[in-house]
């Protein structure tokens, strides 16, 4: 048959066993693609801020030794563990939603990792990840606004929002300090 007779021919679905063994094969997104997107660029965004922490952390000291260094080393560890545990979370989420995670994306926050390895005053440190979880919790609001439709994915996102919200406090205080 040649394409101009195939183009007179009216469209008719598969047959709807077909259909249902290709959606087996290849699910579709079981919810809104805008959520899963959201989910997307949160695990994502989250696994940057712990990689910052984790590059904060292990840098050299170059300039006059931090007072509270070990304190602050332990802090850094402690959030960037709580950062990946949350983008595995988020990751499970959009999986359970019917996407496939990225390895990488978009970068939302607004300091690069190794940016923030090469800060050696505590203060600057503090203001870098303030401005980090502030863009971060942002990102945050916008999902919750979106996914009003799935209270459970909607609990998780309001979790993890006042987790943002408070680390961002913690490090603009420090940045006073």
């Amino acid at each position: 048959m040649s394409p101009r007779q195939d183009e007179d021919r009216p469209l008719v679905a598969a047959h709807p066993y077909l259909s249902a063994a290709r959606e087996l094969e290849n699910p579709s997104p079981t919810a809104d693609p805008q959520v899963v997107g959201d989910l997307d660029r949160l695990q994502i965004a989250e696994d940057v801020l712990a990689t910052a922490l984790e590059v904060i952390r292990d840098a050299p000291a170059d300039s006059p030794r931090d007072p509270n260094l070990v304190e602050r080393e332990r802090a850094q560890e402690e959030s960037a563990a709580n950062h990946r545990e949350r983008a595995v979370v988020l990751r499970e989420a959009v999986v359970a939603l019917g996407g496939v995670p990225s390895a990488y994306g978009l970068r939302d926050l607004p300091n690069e990792p190794d940016q923030l390895g090469a800060l050696t005053d505590p203060r600057s440190i503090d203001a870098a990840l303030a401005a980090d979880a502030e863009a971060l919790a942002d990102l945050y609001e916008a999902a919750v606004a979106n996914a009003h439709a799935l209270p459970t994915i909607r609990d998780l996102l309001l979790d993890h929002l006042g987790a943002t919200r408070q680390e961002a406090r913690i490090h603009a205080r420090g940045a006073t300090a």
